[in-house]
């Protein structure tokens, strides 16, 4: 029996993934207490003691509801010990490695025997533009590819592909399709790298400035740091009660408050097992003071509770 390893944090589209290559459930991998860390050589040598097929591990570059980062380098350390398939799901956060910050993440990125990276994310394309790395594109090729002069259905019979062209239902799945890339070529002809890069920067500046102003605040409390632009925080009661539930309710009523005023979207997430407020500041015309007037809008309605 195969097995997929990911921590409780991965997207849902990993065990749906998983499902659909025939590989069962997804192991969810416990975290270190503290840390955004699997702990994946116990888990791995439990399976192979109990004769498992450990097969791949799914990191997540950029969680959806803090931005966390799993530790991939130390994961692909692990990787090569076992054998085992490196994929990165980076949907979100591989944008990050565009940015001035953003070596290390180029670094940990190169580990990866397969990358997903979502242009209409990060880098602000209509839907649907999914993208997908591998180090080894013959691998694609050897999975997706059929040997056309081996079949006879009837079907078209078009000559090999010249050098360099490429056909893309070798690399995948589907076989008509439309031109996503398109998009995103259009968009960095028309406004070239240097746009996207400092678009980039300006998302991670607004989260900085929006955590700087939660710190500062009284009444609000910061969960988790910025990372990746996503920071997570909660308001803290007026009557200064402590009881979890309340306290969870009241982030609850405040989303709500403010979406149905139409001024924001500050949604809610779950981070240690507690109801708190997100806000992903990747919008490249937001500014600081469009930060803080949802701060205050969010003050004001939690006042009013």
């Amino acid at each position: 029996r195969l097995r997929v390893y990911c921590t409780d944090q991965a997207n849902s589209c990993v065990p749906k993934a998983v499902r659909v290559a025939g590989a069962g459930e997804p192991v969810l991998v416990p975290t270190v207490p503290g840390a955004h860390v699997m702990d994946l050589a116990a888990q791995v040598d439990a399976d192979l003691a109990a004769g498992l097929r450990p097969f791949a591990v799914v990191a997540t570059v950029g969680t959806t509801s803090t931005g966390a980062v799993d530790p991939v380098t130390d994961l692909a350390r692990h990787c090569r010990r076992y054998g085992l398939w490196l994929h990165l799901d980076g949907a979100h956060g591989a944008a990050f490695a565009l940015s001035a910050r953003g070596h290390d993440m180029r670094e940990a990125l190169g580990q990866a025997d397969s990358l997903t990276f979502d242009p209409h994310k990060w880098l602000f394309q209509p839907y649907e533009t999914g993208c997908v790395l591998v180090r080894d594109p013959e691998l694609l090729k050897a999975t997706f590819r059929m040997a056309r002069h081996h079949l006879d259905t009837g079907y078209l019979h078009p000559a090999e592909a010249r050098h360099g062209e490429v056909n893309f239902d070798d690399l995948g799945p589907q076989q008509s399709r439309g031109l996503r890339a398109l998009k995103v070529w259009l968009s960095l002809k028309t406004f070239g790298a240097a746009a996207f890069r400092r678009a980039v920067e300006h998302g991670l500046h607004l989260s900085d400035h929006a955590a700087a102003r939660i710190a500062a605040h009284p009444g609000l409390e910061l969960t988790s740091t910025p990372s990746l632009a996503i920071l997570t925080f909660r308001c803290r009661p007026t009557d200064g009660s402590a009881d979890p539930a309340t306290v969870d309710r009241l982030q609850q009523s405040v989303s709500d408050a403010v979406r149905a005023t139409g001024q924001a979207l500050v949604l809610t997430t779950r981070v240690r097992n507690r109801t708190v407020l997100r806000m992903c500041t990747i919008n490249p015309a937001t500014t600081p003071a469009d930060i803080d007037a949802t701060l205050e809008l969010v003050l004001q309605t939690a006042l009013a509770r």
